[in-house]
């Protein structure tokens, strides 16, 4: 079933302001695991039964962090639905609902929410502690928000997962479904049929991994903080994937799945807003936390002045960078919400911050053409002939994207036509429109 796609963050950014009115509401107790800073090889070498194409074998390095050692449950899940008001994806009605999540069909069930079963029935209150389905990525994040915590990058999962092994599961390269609740009817390669339950266990019910950790493999499936993308090359420390994407990961498998889907390497794609009756998640935590770095980052992408209002009154530092390495300003300035822009810079934005990668906030709003941004930023201070990476300026940005409007303004304000990259190129050399080239050649005449 083909599944909407949904291109803001709403529903993320609605939790927080709920948040932020109930902070002091009481929150549900989270049992931890210490997790120990060490380095691991992520995904699974070549000869690896049933492996993905997306699992190239790498080495990551990871700091400390504690995750939850359990999924979490229904009943931990309901606190924070009663405290906030906090309307989940399924609730709204909107996207796919999967009521049998049994490989390798689906049932489609509507009206099914997180106080239901795997067979989209009311569970009794004497099991809410099992884990927490039907939530959508969007739910669990706001969750996590909501706790002061976060969902776990793709590598702490796996990291955690592995526990120090290198096999293709904890438990060796044979799982059984007495170390995890997955479909028995589909075994690993020629290893033997198991149970297949065709239900969701209570969380514990199974024994856990070397480091403590439950239902790490079946069970449900357990959101990752990730968009879906390649691996970066190389080594890589803390990771998180992505800047951007479409779908989100989840990990683990589920008790619907076969044991292929619960290896340590194996990953999920699934959009952020789906929910289904073999997903949940678990909580992890960091041991060095700045406040709401990528909670500031989001309100400002999505340009929502009164969220970005109330995170920086509750502390969040206006030039932190959020896990990606981008700031507020970069957010606001490459999405054209001048509003924001002006927030972030009254409280004391640093206009010229570049990303980890060497981005300005007035080289992104240029190469977007978002020309009352590119405005203020400039009233600002901004220096307009900043190069980042190779060279490249706000102006050769602007020409090569086109932004006729922005590039008369540049040259206006003073920007040198002449500049080249360390290519040797210049703004003239990359604009291919006919009206930027004419702006361009009158002012190198100058």
């Amino acid at each position: 079933m083909k599944l909407k796609k949904i291109t803001t963050k709403t529903i993320i950014i609605v939790a927080i302001i709920l948040i932020a009115a109930n902070s002091f509401a009481q929150k549900p107790a989270i049992d931890w695991t210490d997790i120990p800073v060490g380095n691991f090889y992520m995904g699974s070498p070549d000869s690896e039964f049933n492996r993905g194409r997306n699992e190239t074998l790498h080495k990551v390095s990871l700091s400390a962090f504690k995750m939850s050692k359990y999924e979490i449950t229904i009943e931990q899940f309901k606190v924070f639905i009663d405290s906030t008001g906090y309307v989940t994806d399924s609730d709204k009605g909107t996207g796919g609902y999967f009521g049998g999540n049994t490989y390798p069909n689906y049932i489609d069930v509507k009206g099914v929410n997180w106080k239901c079963n795997e067979k989209g029935q009311l569970r009794p209150l004497s099991e809410y502690n099992y884990p927490v389905i039907y939530v959508s990525w969007n739910d669990a994040n706001a969750f996590a928000i909501w706790m002061d915590c976060r969902l776990p990058t793709e590598a702490e999962w796996e990291y955690a997962c592995r526990a120090g092994t290198t096999t293709t599961f904890y438990t060796g390269d044979t799982l059984t479904t007495t170390n995890a609740n997955c479909n028995g009817n589909y075994p690993l390669n020629t290893n033997k049929d198991g149970e297949f339950r065709g239900k969701i266990l209570s969380v514990g019910s199974l024994p856990p991994n070397p480091w403590g950790l439950y239902d790490m493999l079946g069970n449900v499936w357990e959101w990752c903080s990730d968009w879906v993308g390649e691996y970066a090359g190389g080594e890589q420390i803390n990771p998180h994937g992505p800047t951007t994407g479409v779908n989100r990961v989840c990990r683990g498998g589920s008790w619907g799945w076969p044991a292929d889907r619960c290896r340590a390497a194996n990953r999920q794609s699934t959009a952020p807003y789906s929910r289904s009756s073999g997903t949940g998640f678990r909580l992890v935590k960091s041991l060095t936390v700045e406040p709401y770095p990528d909670a500031l980052c989001t309100a400002s992408e999505e340009g929502n002045t009164e969220l970005i209002k109330i995170l920086l009154d509750k502390g969040a530092k206006v030039d932190l960078k959020d896990s990606y390495g981008t700031t507020a300003l970069f957010m606001a300035s490459q999405k054209g919400h001048t509003d924001a822009v002006k927030i972030l810079l009254d409280k004391g934005a640093t206009v010229d911050l570049p990303t980890s990668k060497g981005t300005t906030p007035l080289i992104i709003a240029s190469s977007q053409g978002n020309i009352e941004v590119v405005k203020l930023l400039l009233s600002n201070g901004a220096k307009i002939d900043l190069p980042i990476i190779y060279g490249v300026t706000a102006l050769f940005m602007a020409s090569q994207n086109g932004h006729t409007e922005v590039v008369k303004l540049l040259l206006d304000k003073g920007a040198n036509a002449e500049l080249k990259t360390t290519t040797g190129k210049t703004a003239l050399d990359v604009a291919k429109n006919s009206d930027i080239i004419n702006l361009l050649t009158k002012y190198m005449k100058k």
